[in-house]
């Protein structure tokens, strides 16, 4: 026999389904972006220069970002709203609090990524400038 649920438990179910599908697009959109990513760095590995390569890599890793911080955003609604209906002791909040954990550890890597990213970024476009300007010297020579 089924087992009856209240109103708030279905009010609940209701609104967390919908912010579950929002966190399966959001995550079908971060696979795609890792996956376009994989393919720019295949395609310039030939014919791209360092700083081509860091700069299609630092453009992904900021959409990446972006999108993981919605993640985090639409998990603590979640887990909001699980709080409301289930209490702050609840299983379900447990799983939640942790899956919250885990997306802001997965933002702060790409947070880290992306300084690191923008360091050798801006180190390879300091050494072209320093190859130009000497290349400039040696020409007016």
């Amino acid at each position: 026999m089924a087992k009856k649920r209240t109103e708030a438990e279905v009010t609940f179910i209701a609104n967390d389904d919908g912010l579950k599908s929002t966190l399966k697009e959001i995550s079908a959109e971060l696979t795609k972006n890792r996956a376009e990513l994989k393919l720019e760095q295949a395609q310039l590995q030939q014919t791209g220069s360092e700083s081509d390569k860091l700069g299609s890599k630092l453009s992904s890793l900021e959409k990446q970002y972006e999108l993981q911080s919605q993640k985090v955003e639409v998990t603590s609604q979640r887990l909001a709203n699980a709080k409301k209906y289930y209490g702050e002791n609840s299983t379900e909040v447990q799983k939640l609090e942790r899956e919250l954990i885990n997306q802001q550890t997965a933002q702060q890597r790409l947070s880290n990524e992306i300084d690191k990213t923008s360091n050798a970024l801006a180190q390879a476009k300091g050494e072209i400038q320093t190859y130009e300007s000497t290349m400039q010297q040696l020409d007016s020579e």
